[in-house]
Formats: structure tokens, C-alpha cells, sequence
């Protein structure tokens, strides 16, 4: 009787068997296999490394803030940041090998999930690089030397620990470039302004809420990296004193900043301060002394000078034509943590919350009233007349 019955159970077994494998073969098949270099991952396009696909590369550290962990890269001629989940002490010159899966911010990176030490060696030749190159974010993850004027010295506090670091700010032909060393050596700083230098260290960038490049920065491991070519001529405490009504007598720019031209929907306007053009999920605060009628919700177009104001992107001395079409941009929903971490910043949004407080000197320009609301959501709204505003009981 047993037998009979495992011999009818036997094209039952190999049915499941079968079905088991079948299935297996497709997940196995279905898993990428993982990405082996730095260069593949640097190819990838934005939506690709969105997919989160495995890497597991060996590259050499060029920077490495370990309270941060904040990881750079390079192997081969390309170079990645890595958001590094490790407690080793890494210095440049380490080989690693780094496991985990891909992202898109800025440009594509990786989130480890594992990191080994395997020797430390030789770090690859640093790049010579321009202001021009480093706005453009060519040489992004790199290690780069940038020769330029040291401005201003200063220790600074990190924003996320008690840890104090080293912020040079430095004048290129072509712009300024933030210093971040690695250092709270204050003796170190003394001697530094105005001094003519050459520093070493991977090429970053400055973002706003949305990931827009808003600046050029340098992570830099120590003050070695930095290579004075020729000191300051004179001491600047040994400077006459300057009456504070006539600094100005100093000033001086050349300016070559190119005149641009964007175009978008009109989705703010102050006469005579700002305007605000919206395009898909793009916004740009625009500065103009123009009065003349625009109409929220028109397409328009603004040409101008590129500038960064407080952290944002701006264009300053700006002319607008509105072409008189209407092309309106559907409020984002947001909530109170959005708006506080600048990610719609500029956009169009809309927010409910409780009014609990509302000022009674509203501000007045030639045609527009504006007033500020103070809401339970811990957060300041300017309401203007194109705003939309609706009470619920």
C-alpha cells in the first residue's frame, strides 16, 4: 500500500520540483548582477540609479568624513560619493571595497551597505581644475587642485556635531570657491588672508532643498592639501583704518557674468521686487524694479544675470514679458516638514493648517497688499492678492 501510494505521489513531486526551480531560475534571472566599477556606475542615467541596482567595486578613498559619513571614491579615471555605513577610519589612500545599491541626488552615488579595507596605496594625480569646469560640475567626486586667493579663514561649528572644521573661502578666476578642511588647528589660520594658493581636494558642490547646484565646494582632508604660492604683500591688521562711510572707496569688480534668458509660467509678482516663473518642477525667484502689469498664470519670459541670494538660485537686474497666455501651474500639496526643508522652494504649494494669528500692519506697495499669517503649523505664509485662500468651519 505504501508503495502504490509514493509511486502515484512521484509525477506530483516532480510537478512541484519543476515548478520550484522554474521559479528560482526567474528571480535569479531577474536579479542584476552587480555593478563591478566606478565608471559603470558613472555611466548610469539618473532613472537607472534610481532602480537601486548592486555594486560591488574596489576604489580608492580620496576623502572621507567619518561623523558625517561622507565618502569620496576613484578608481580608473572616475570617481563616486558614497554614503558610507561603516565605524572603519578611513584615510586617503585606502583601497576599499564597497558593496551596497545606487541612488540619483545631484548625480549618481551609491548607499553602502558593507565596507572593507583591503591596503592602503597610492592616491590617483589630482586634477588641475577651473571655476568654469567646477560650476559646471565636470570633474564632480574628483580630487582636484584649484589655484586661487584665500579671502577669509575662519574655524565653523558643523551644523550636525559638536565637531569644528576649517571654511576658506577662496576668490578663482571665475568665482568663489568654498574650503572645508578637516582641521580646528586655529594657529593654522593665521597668515592666510590674501595669501596666493594652491589646494587639493575633491570637487563638491552646494545644493538648495531641490538638489540645485548653488556653489562650488572642496572637502579637504588636511592642511597639507593647501600650498602657498605667495604670501599676502601686506598684513591685513597692519592696514590703515578705513572710515565706515567711505568703505566703498575700495570697491572694485569686473564683472563677465553672461545675461540669460528663462521663461516659465508667472506665478508671483511683487511690482517693483520680484517675480516668481514656474516651469514643471522648477521655480526661480527673479529681481526687477519693473512695475509694469503682469498676470499670474501667464507664460512669460525673463532675461537677466545669474546669482545666488542666501543660498538660492536668483536672477538679478531682470526684465519680464508676459506673452499674454495663459499656461497656470497646479498647486503642489505640501506639508509643514516640505516646506521647512526648502524642497518646493519658489513653487507653487498650497497648505492647510489652522489660522491662529494674523498681523494687523500689512505691507503696501503701489498696487499690492501683503500679509503675513501665522499658522499652527509653526510656519510663516505671505499671502498675497493672487493667492487662493479657503476657510473650513
Amino acid at each position: 500500500m505504501i508503495q502504490r501510494r509514493c509511486g502515484h505521489n512521484l509525477p506530483i513531486r516532480k510537478l512541484l520540483l519543476a515548478i520550484v526551480l522554474g521559479w528560482a531560475a526567474a528571480v535569479w534571472a531577474a536579479t542584476p548582477l552587480p555593478l563591478t566599477t566606478v565608471k559603470a556606475i558613472h555611466n548610469l542615467t539618473d532613472a537607472e540609479a534610481r532602480q537601486g541596482l548592486p555594486v560591488a567595486f574596489e576604489a580608492t578613498v580620496t576623502y572621507f568624513r567619518q561623523y558625517q559619513k561622507n565618502l569620496y571614491v576613484q578608481d580608473d579615471g572616475a570617481a563616486t560619493f558614497v554614503k558610507a555605513t561603516t565605524d572603519l577610519k578611513l584615510v586617503p589612500g585606502d583601497r576599499v571595497l564597497v558593496r551596497g545599491t545606487t541612488r540619483s541626488t545631484f548625480h549618481t552615488n551609491v548607499i553602502s551597505n558593507h565596507i572593507a579595507l583591503l591596503h592602503h596605496g597610492a592616491l590617483p594625480k589630482a586634477v588641475p581644475a577651473t571655476f568654469d569646469e567646477l560650476i559646471r560640475a565636470q570633474h564632480n567626486a574628483m580630487l582636484v587642485s584649484v589655484r586661487g586667493h584665500i579671502h577669509s579663514a575662519d574655524l565653523v561649528a558643523s551644523p550636525i556635531s559638536p565637531m569644528r572644521f576649517t571654511a576658506l573661502r577662496m576668490l578663482t578666476d571665475g568665482g568663489y570657491v568654498d574650503v572645508e578642511v578637516d582641521s580646528d588647528d586655529a594657529n593654522a589660520l593665521k597668515g592666510l588672508l590674501d595669501t596666493e594658493a594652491e589646494v587639493t581636494g575633491v570637487a563638491g558642490a552646494r545644493f538648495d532643498g531641490k538638489m540645485e547646484q548653488t556653489g562650488v565646494v572642496l572637502h579637504v582632508s588636511n592642511l597639507a592639501d593647501i600650498k602657498i604660492l605667495k604670501r599676502a604683500g601686506v598684513n591685513p591688521w597692519s592696514l590703515p583704518v578705513t572710515p565706515m562711510d567711505q568703505i566703498l572707496t575700495k570697491y572694485y569688480v569686473k564683472n563677465l557674468t553672461q545675461r540669460i534668458r528663462v521663461s516659465g509660467t508667472i506665478t508671483y509678482y511683487e511690482p517693483g521686487s520680484a517675480v516668481v516663473l514656474q516651469d514643471g518642477a522648477r521655480s526661480l525667484w527673479i529681481k526687477t524694479q519693473s512695475i509694469a502689469p503682469l498676470r499670474i498664470g501667464d507664460m512669460a519670459d525673463a532675461t537677466g544675470f545669474p546669482n545666488v541670494n542666501e543660498g538660492f538660485l536668483t536672477l538679478t537686474g531682470s526684465e519680464i514679458q508676459d506673452h499674454q497666455v495663459q499656461a497656470p501651474i497646479e498647486p503642489q500639496p505640501v506639508v509643514w516638514h516640505q516646506l521647512a526643508s526648502s524642497g518646493h522652494v519658489f513653487d507653487l504649494v498650497s497648505i492647510e493648517g489652522q489660522v491662529v494669528m494674523g498681523s494687523g500692519r500689512p505691507r503696501r506697495t503701489s498696487t499690492s497688499w501683503f500679509q503675513t499669517v501665522t499658522c499652527s503649523l509653526q510656519s510663516t505664509v505671505t499671502l498675497t492678492p493672487q493667492a487662493r485662500c479657503r476657510v473650513r468651519p
